[in-house]
């Protein structure tokens, strides 16, 4: 939940060292000493809404977990790639380790779930894939994400955006890869219950097809059956064998409804190729 700016000395000090990065008008609720504002750039100063988010770590500068984050960070500052939103200025303030990154166009993942409830299996598959993507990038860098969630992912009409690089100072390719398999239960079926649920994925959606129920649960898994991936490009080496759908699918469908509040019905011809390479999974993958 996002407060207005509080213009306490540390606010006062943020805002005279970046003045020219981020004109700060709002902070998020803090946790674990961590505070997180959010802010305008200098060139989007006409615009209400907020285009950066600072994250500030109570880090040490010269201890090894300020050195490990601004190492990252320095990382994540020269990183391009079309589905990472990396971050745009780091730095050390007072004893703390500082991140600027920007806020992207369109809406996170968490706020279409909490208007759908769920998605549907091509659109949850097409937002995995692109993810998976994200993380492989990061991962043959050495490097991780950390901080996955569905508030981290932002869809719009160019198609995924992975952003929340500054909010974790540690993390490990395992974590990245449960919170994929997380992620990918949220969309389906919804909130992830704690420990196990005795019940597949294909228990609460039967249309979902059997190889995503095993993916998904075996990024889940922390040992033991079902075989559980090792790394991204093996979990988007899996996503990438379903039929792709067209970009125009998911602009639509974050796209808005249609007059009179109901939303538009949208065609069916999502595949793209050849249809003989789709056809094994084609009828899996239709319906909700």
């Amino acid at each position: 939940m996002t407060s207005p700016l509080i213009r306490d000395s540390l606010t006062l000090r943020l805002r005279l060292l970046l003045g020219a990065v981020v004109d700060l008008i709002g902070e998020e609720a803090a946790t674990g000493g961590r505070r997180v504002f959010l802010g305008r750039g200098r060139q989007d100063l006409p615009s209400g809404a907020p285009t950066r988010r600072l994250v500030l770590h109570p880090l040490p500068p010269d201890g090894p977990t300020g050195v490990a984050l601004q190492h990252r960070a320095d990382l994540l500052l020269v990183l391009t790639h079309p589905a990472i939103a990396a971050p745009i200025a780091t730095g050390e303030f007072e004893g703390r380790a500082w991140v600027v990154e920007p806020i992207p166009p369109g809406t996170p993942l968490s706020a279409h779930l909490m208007t759908r409830g769920s998605l549907s299996v091509r659109e949850a598959v097409a937002i995995l894939r692109d993810v998976a993507r994200a993380l492989t990038a990061l991962h043959r860098r050495g490097m991780v994400h950390g901080a996955l969630s569905t508030t981290a992912v932002h869809l719009d009409r160019r198609g995924t955006v992975l952003t929340g690089f500054g909010i974790a100072t540690t993390g490990s390719v395992a974590e990245d890869l449960r919170a994929l398999g997380r992620l990918g239960w949220e969309m389906l079926v919804g909130p992830v219950p704690d420990g196990a649920s005795g019940r597949p994925l294909r228990a609460h959606r039967p249309s979902a097809p059997v190889e995503l129920e095993q993916l998904i649960e075996g990024l889940l898994a922390k040992d033991g059956a079902p075989p559980r991936p090792t790394r991204a490009a093996e979990a988007l080496d899996a996503l990438d064998r379903f039929p792709a759908i067209s970009p125009s699918t998911i602009t639509n469908f974050f796209g808005g409804v249609a007059g009179g509040g109901r939303r538009v019905r949208r065609s069916t011809r999502w595949l793209t190729g050849a249809a003989g390479a789709a056809g094994g999974l084609l009828g899996r993958f239709r319906g909700r």
